[in-house]
């Protein structure tokens, strides 16, 4: 008989049958001083690995803000997360998110 096929090591958002990860725990970014001052805004698209312990891993920039200052800002507070882990079945996997991280000088 043929082997099964082999299970997706990490989950794209969305997959059938998975529970998508839950974010639990959100370390906001630092807003770089420069831009701040400056009033720059911006927005970093991220794409990271959520651990089957819900930690995160492999957060690397997907799409620039063009700003390196709020590039660097995102990916370190985005490491910091915590998530309730994605589910197949009662088993805990690896999910691929991909989300914005926005810079927004308050009103």
């Amino acid at each position: 008989s043929a082997p099964a096929p082999a299970e997706p090591e990490i989950y794209e958002k969305g997959a059938a049958g998975i529970v998508t990860a839950v974010l639990v725990h959100k370390v906001e970014p630092f807003y770089p001083i420069f831009e701040r001052r400056n009033e720059i805004e911006g927005k970093v698209g991220v794409k990271f690995v959520v651990r089957a312990d819900g930690t995160v891993a492999e957060v690397s920039v997907i799409k620039s803000s063009g700003s390196n200052n709020f590039d660097e800002s995102a990916v370190k507070a985005v490491k910091q997360w915590k998530f309730k882990p994605a589910m197949k079945g009662d088993k805990p996997v690896k999910m691929l998110i991909k989300q914005y991280v926005v810079f927004r000088l308050e009103e």
